[in-house]
């Protein structure tokens, strides 16, 4: 019940953290608040992933205004990579999701009816239109964004 509420990914990068929800009291059984500390918690969790997606539209917001007027954001290690610099297609979130999933570019394109190449150059379309050095780092904004799922789904 707890999963549901919170959501699968959250609940995969709390134990990908190092963080474990506790045992259910029975094998087979999925653990849910019970005290109403536990219940609080799992509030604030999604309270909080609420905020960070809100502030990740933003900041592709504003880097995105920032590149129409050329004024491409510096820190002082260099030139911030924009978060996103233009939208994505349904046809690119459909290819980086199956990315995620594990698919292999063969595999992407026997699903999604595109030949190999097609794929190939959809996956560079999304790095692009993310901003993104490599397309390792496209499926890490993408998920961080929520366009999509660590494990591939759509979001």
């Amino acid at each position: 019940m707890a999963e549901a509420a919170l959501g699968r990914d959250a609940l995969r990068a709390i134990a990908r953290d190092g963080l474990v929800l506790p045992r259910a009291p029975y094998p087979g059984q999925k653990w849910k608040p019970t005290t109403p500390a536990e219940t609080h918690l799992v509030a604030e969790g999604r309270r909080l992933d609420g905020h960070r997606r809100k502030l990740l539209a933003e900041i592709a917001r504003m880097q995105l205004a920032a590149n129409r007027h050329g004024r491409a954001g510096t820190s002082a290690r260099g030139p911030v990579s924009p978060v996103f610099v233009e939208p994505l297609t349904e046809r690119d979130v459909e290819v980086l999701a199956a990315a995620a999933a594990g698919e292999s570019e063969t595999e992407t394109a026997d699903r999604l009816g595109l030949t190999t190449s097609g794929v190939k150059s959809r996956r560079t379309a999304a790095r692009l239109r993310l901003g993104a050095p490599t397309f390792a780092r496209a499926l890490v904004i993408a998920t961080a964004a929520g366009v999509i799922s660590p494990t591939g789904g759509v979001s």
